[in-house]
């Protein structure tokens, strides 16, 4: 599977995860019921909301995305989007390995950072563990990640490409889980 397919694009401002790039409302994908209804309350401050819903393309590896955006916001502005794959840890390392290689050669100009492993902040025993590398633009980050949840988390281990802004991403490092 080619990452070409994925995310296309020369800058990040035009980078797409199923057809939807940073600043796009949601509202030309989805309809407004659907987003509130997909709504999930994964974090303890609500300055930004996201939403699963289902995928957009059917040749997609994605299972789901994920898409962020601002709370009263009726237009729905993305500020963050995710292609999921619900995975076990060790099929997903291998996953990754595949598209970071994909996306350095994409990038070459870029500098990958990680890989880079820590305990997730939303674990509170400190058990779970992400995997993480990422390529920085001015505005956004391209990331890929694999969570190793354990329990008493309810969350699946899985695959996670995003495309994430500056300002989602220091809300998610600062406030979300607070």
């Amino acid at each position: 599977m080619s990452f070409q397919s994925w995310i296309k694009a020369d800058e990040v401002s035009d980078f797409k995860l199923e057809g939807i790039s940073l600043g796009d409302s949601l509202l030309n994908f989805f309809d407004q019921k659907k987003i509130i209804r997909s709504k999930r309350n994964f974090y303890n401050d609500d300055k930004f909301l996201v939403s699963l819903l289902p995928t957009l393309n059917n040749d997609t590896m994605y299972e789901y995305i994920q898409v962020h955006y601002k709370r009263n916001d009726n237009k729905f502005f993305v500020y963050g989007i995710d292609g999921l794959v619900d995975v076990d840890i060790q099929e997903c390392l291998k996953m990754q390995k595949k598209i970071v290689n994909e996306i350095s050669s994409m990038f070459s100009k870029l500098k990958m950072k990680g890989p880079f492993t820590y305990n997730h902040s939303a674990d509170a025993t400190g058990k779970s563990t992400t995997t993480h590398y990422e390529w920085q633009f001015d505005k956004a980050n391209i990331e890929v990640v694999c969570y190793d949840f354990v329990k008493p988390m309810n969350f699946p281990d899985g695959l996670n490409v995003a495309i994430v802004s500056n300002e989602l991403q220091k809300w998610l490092n600062n406030e979300a889980y607070k």
